[in-house]
């Protein structure tokens, strides 16, 4: 007996039908919007932002901007179908902002007050890549004693938009030790301490370099020339050098720079005077010559020229005298030679403490070595107490002399 489907489910079978065709009609109207709404994303222009301000080129570790940096959002006119760069979206429109000096010194010294700061140009061409310092930095520390330790750092790029510490006067580069050393207090104050700080031209045509005097304990001044690598990458000292006691130093000619240094003249052993007396102030000059400091025209004033003789030592034709000056206060000493007029025919060998004595300088014999104790030679001398002495010892003589010879005569 055959079976034919029933009323009921050829019903059923059009509902299915039906069902399936008004689903099929959804899927196709979505499909169409979708169509339609990528459609509009392809012509609307993108909006990026940009960092305002240095930028960093291909920095191999971007980060986002720094709180406070100025962005400033921008509609560049290209579509979003134009070719994007491999590196990442937010690396490419936000570039890394580079490390100043300030927060590099406080990432090196914790604390840290920053006096001056100065942006050093980079090397010449041909200087080896990456040689150069990018910041020349003097402060201060928190040292012992209650004292503040200066320091003076050297800063060059690393590479990854920060700053390296390049060199330090505290404990690299120079001759002498460190530039700085360890700060301490005397009774003067605390020492080390930075009596200049400045940026110069040596000459024309040179590359700037940070000039640096420091004062000790003494009272002495070390003289530094720092090279941070503007002339040829090389960064280090071009000059370092040393004055005597209470020195000052001053600048006095620009091309070529030219320093002048005043200090104490202190006396040679053989003048047999007070430890730490001066006797004379002892001028000369620091001169740029081609890669250094030359010394010149050294001259010598004597505190005085006139006073009584402290003490005599040395051997002929050589003598050094030692001399209180008139008051008592001060001291002078001067180096007796075969060329010194000695005035009443006395020997320099005849001199005693307590003589009075009177010299004077020859314009030309003023002018000193700069060994620190050397003294000008006595164009003359005269002793009223020696001659006198001299005079009574040959009168004393000849009265002595035997009868028979004066007879003779």
């Amino acid at each position: 007996m055959n079976s034919w489907p029933t009323g009921d489910r050829t019903t059923l079978s059009w509902e299915r039908l039906v069902t399936a065709v008004v689903w099929l009609a959804v899927i196709i109207a979505t499909v169409g919007l979708t169509r339609h709404e990528l459609q509009r994303e392809r012509t609307r222009p993108v909006q990026r932002a940009e960092v305002t301000g240095p930028v960093a080129a291909n920095d191999p570790y971007p980060r986002a901007e720094p709180a406070g940096a100025q962005v400033q959002v921008v509609t560049p006119a290209v579509p979003a179908t134009a070719a994007l760069p491999a590196a990442s979206p937010i690396a490419a429109a936000v570039a890394a902002t580079p490390e100043d000096a300030a927060d590099a010194v406080q990432r090196l010294h914790p604390g840290a007050r920053v006096i001056r700061s100065i942006d050093v140009p980079g090397p010449r061409a041909g200087a080896p890549a990456g040689s150069g310092a990018r910041a020349v930095v003097y402060g201060e520390l928190s040292g012992v004693d209650g004292c503040a330790q200066p320091f003076i750092d050297v800063l060059r790029a690393d590479g990854h938009s920060g700053l390296a510490l390049a060199w330090s006067a505290n404990g690299s580069g120079a001759s002498g030790g460190a530039l700085i050393s360890q700060v301490r207090r005397d009774t003067g104050g605390c020492y080390p301490a930075v009596d200049r700080f400045d940026w110069v031209t040596p000459a024309a045509g040179r590359a700037a370099v940070a000039l640096v005097v420091v004062a000790l304990a003494d009272g002495s001044r070390r003289i530094a020339l720092l090279d941070a690598g503007g002339q040829g990458g090389t960064i280090g000292l071009v000059y370092d050098g040393r004055t005597g006691p209470a020195a000052a130093v001053t600048e006095t000619g620009s091309d070529p720079l030219t320093l002048e240094v005043r200090e104490e003249l202190p006396p040679p052993p053989g003048a047999g005077l007070p430890a730490g007396v001066s006797v004379g102030q002892r001028t000369w000059t620091l001169s740029w010559a081609t890669s250094g400091f030359a010394a010149q025209e050294v001259s010598v004033a004597l505190n005085c020229t006139t006073g009584a003789v402290v003490n005599v030592s040395g051997i002929e034709p050589i003598w050094t005298v030692g001399v209180r000056c008139a008051g008592g206060k001060r001291y002078a000493a001067i180096d007796i030679s075969g060329t010194t007029q000695l005035v009443g025919g006395f020997s320099a060998s005849s001199l005693r403490p307590g003589d009075d004595v009177s010299f004077t300088i020859a314009p030309e014999q003023a002018i000193a070595s700069v060994r620190a104790s050397a003294l000008p030679v006595a164009a003359s001398v005269g002793s009223v107490a020696a001659a006198l002495r001299e005079g009574a010892v040959a009168a004393t003589s000849r009265l002595l002399r035997p009868a028979s010879r004066r007879s003779a005569r």
